[in-house]
């Protein structure tokens, strides 16, 4: 699952941009957050690609 929260800022009006991704790898529940100011955040997909693997692994190997 992943959602967006926008918040103006009350000093200059720009926008504060949240980005959260919630990822459930087995019994694990992973969260993924960016934040940027003026300008759309987002999280890397790739590396979030590269960190579920990773858990997905290590949960296998246990």
């Amino acid at each position: 699952m992943s959602y967006e929260v926008t918040i103006p800022m009350p000093e200059d009006k720009r926008l504060n941009h949240y980005q959260y991704t919630v990822v459930r790898v087995g019994s694990v529940i992973v969260t993924f957050s960016a934040q940027d100011l003026g300008k759309h955040a987002s999280f890397p997909a790739d590396l979030m690609r590269k960190q579920v693997e990773r858990i997905s692994t290590a949960q296998r190997k246990h």
